[in-house]
């Protein structure tokens, strides 16, 4: 009987961690996932912008895709998600996770890595 709960301990629990790390994951990249694929364009939100990003005053990352966004000469409409009770709720409607999330046009970015998803997104705006 010891022996079986040795057996047990040592095979079971690794076995119930390794699938906790595994759904886990799925559900982080299923997340990821919906954020980009949100069928929602920045005029269904604001029907005066073709830009909208949400931001924190305190992310580095949105003052880098702000950055990005002004040196390319657009213009953008921006929500403060820690000032806006209604935007942090639609923020949260679209699923996001971290600041920047930015809606060009109808895509969908979450953060800013590099600007090669801003650029692809802004000619897509101009197209």
């Amino acid at each position: 009987m010891i022996k079986n709960l040795q057996i047990l301990k040592k095979y079971t629990i690794p076995i119930l961690l390794y699938g906790a790390v595994i759904y886990s994951l799925y559900f982080i990249y299923q997340t990821q996932i919906k954020i980009m694929t949100q069928d929602v364009t920045a005029r269904d939100i604001d029907p005066d912008c073709d830009i909208i990003m949400f931001t924190t005053e305190s992310c580095p990352y949105c003052k880098k895709a702000k950055t990005y966004l002004a040196s390319q000469g657009v213009s953008w409409c921006e929500r403060d998600i820690e000032w806006s009770e209604q935007d942090a709720q639609l923020f949260k409607e679209l699923g996001g996770r971290g600041t920047p999330l930015t809606i060009i046009g109808s895509s969908v970015i979450g953060g800013f890595q590099n600007e090669y998803r801003f650029k692809n997104a802004l000619e897509n705006l101009k197209e």
